[in-house]
């Protein structure tokens, strides 16, 4: 089985592809960020996935914003995070959110999702779905 570490990397360097190619801006440091100054940065910010938020805005409309929340839970993911979320996103006026989990989500988070529409559009990816960019068809050559 792949290290913990290595795999959020892949997966969260995913995640900017995914960005970047819906229009949103991601800087060359999360485009070119490779995976010693991604492990520092993960270490800096206690290992903890929630802290790895990353908030951008998209190219033609700066007020488009998104953010993608990563979940720490390894379990299945709860109301919890959820709420957390919801309050960035209201916070920093943001509609649009990609919400990672490590797991499948609860019943009750699932219904959570739809109850913030349309105010809150949420999607859930798991992070083994985004291990590979799928959009891109060239392998993704990671320098670990």
């Amino acid at each position: 089985m792949e290290d913990p570490v290595t795999r959020f990397y892949k997966c969260r360097k995913t995640c900017c592809e995914m960005l970047e190619d819906r229009g949103y801006i991601i800087t060359a440091r999360e485009k070119l960020e490779n995976f010693a100054a991604f492990k520092e940065l993960f270490e800096e910010n206690e290992k903890l996935r929630s802290r790895m938020t990353i908030i951008t805005s998209h190219k033609n409309d700066a007020n488009n914003k998104i953010i993608v929340y990563f979940v720490d839970e390894v379990k299945k993911t709860g109301v919890k995070p959820l709420r957390e979320l919801t309050e960035k996103m209201d916070e920093k006026s943001i509609q649009r959110a990609i919400l990672v989990t490590q797991n499948t989500l609860t019943p009750f988070a699932k219904d959570a999702i739809k109850e913030a529409a349309p105010r809150h559009i949420i999607e859930n990816f798991l992070d083994t779905e985004l291990l590979v960019n799928k959009i891109n068809n060239n392998k993704i050559i990671y320098n670990i």
